[in-house]
């Protein structure tokens, strides 16, 4: 097993956009032009740049230089603007608590809802590279926004199989229900820069498992089966196993 390594860079974004976890999808009568563009960004698997602002001023228009630039570089990303005093926009204000951002503010959203980046007053150009996720990735920062605990499989290209440790931990009822697994080949490339963080090779002979709790706690990456007593006992160390005072696994 290799030791839990800080991924600063993963774990703080997670930790700033878990308080921005979409509410559930309005209806259809209510969406704004916002919206619709976060929607039709999403049906064509593309991340959506929302620059928040209440004034028209230097820093909301130099914020939108940079992002329009870096954007325009880009084909799978896409820009729109709200402001947090336009009522039309109230339920999307609402929605990802722009209203207490300092502001001016971008936050970034994957097609399926992940908030993969929040960024206030200030915008730097690679940010905006930085916070474009993987499929992988955005599932991934999804289920943990979602307070579920995650167990990425990366697979080889041959004799792929999920570990038995992992599936019974799955299975286990203390966390069934809040255990979400992802598998991935190892060898993709679309997502060789998110297994990177965790150093884990596009060659694998054996899955590799990697293993997160919420808001963004990397607990450990195994490169050999690992067994649902390792992965229990990982995971109530790290106080991340429920928040009952009373849990048998804190006795």
């Amino acid at each position: 097993m290799l030791k839990c390594i800080s991924l600063k860079a993963f774990s703080f974004a997670l930790l700033v956009c878990v308080t921005l976890v979409a509410s559930p999808s309005l209806q259809a009568a209510s969406v704004s032009r916002a919206q619709q563009t976060l929607q039709q960004a999403a049906s064509q698997k593309k991340m959506t740049f929302i620059m928040f602002f209440r004034k028209d001023d230097a820093s909301t228009r130099t914020m939108y230089k940079t992002l329009s630039e870096e954007t325009s570089q880009l084909s799978n990303a896409g820009v729109v603007t709200v402001n947090v005093t336009d009522q039309a926009e109230s339920e999307l204000v609402s929605r990802f608590d722009a209203g207490r951002l300092p502001l001016p503010a971008v936050v970034a959203v994957a097609p399926n809802g992940a908030v993969s980046g929040v960024f206030p007053q200030k915008l730097k150009p690679i940010q905006v590279h930085n916070a474009i996720v993987s499929p992988i990735q955005a599932e991934c920062i999804k289920a943990l926004q979602d307070k579920k605990i995650v167990l990425l499989c990366a697979q080889p290209d041959s004799g792929a199989y999920v570990p038995k440790g992992v599936q019974e931990f799955q299975k286990d009822p203390e966390f069934s229900q809040r255990t979400h697994v992802v598998n991935v080949r190892a060898s993709n490339p679309a997502e060789a820069k998110f297994l990177k963080l965790f150093k884990v090779s596009s060659s694998v002979s054996s899955p590799v498992t990697v293993f997160m709790a919420p808001p963004g706690k990397l607990l450990g990456v195994y490169r050999t089966d690992v067994s649902n007593k390792t992965l229990t006992e990982t995971i109530v160390a790290a106080g991340a196993c429920c928040s009952d005072p009373n849990c048998k696994h804190k006795k």
